[in-house]
């Protein structure tokens, strides 16, 4: 395990070395520019049919949406995850 800045991490990765690259809660936390950093930065540290797996909270439960998300003052936003789906996608 590595304590410290994923993007600048991934970047040391030689290119296509890694299997998954995970972060659970992490991208609500960030913002549009440096979420695409983080996507890129991981595709290109990512093997050919490697993993990203990005959890966060789901804007679709409606408590989470309405009361606990803003429970956090370090979150930006809910990020659906047809959006998340699109950003990553559109990164690749």
């Amino acid at each position: 395990m590595v304590l410290g800045d994923g993007i600048e991490h991934l970047a040391t990765r030689p290119a296509n070395s890694l299997d998954i690259v995970t972060a659970f809660h992490v991208i609500e936390h960030l913002d549009v520019e440096t979420l695409l950093a983080l996507i890129e930065a991981a595709h290109d540290a990512l093997r050919i049919g490697g993993c990203l797996l990005l959890e966060t909270p789901n804007p679709h439960n409606l408590q989470m949406a309405a009361c606990d998300f803003y429970n956090d003052p370090t979150h930006r936003r809910p990020l659906p995850p047809a959006l998340v789906e699109f950003l990553v996608s559109a990164s690749s």
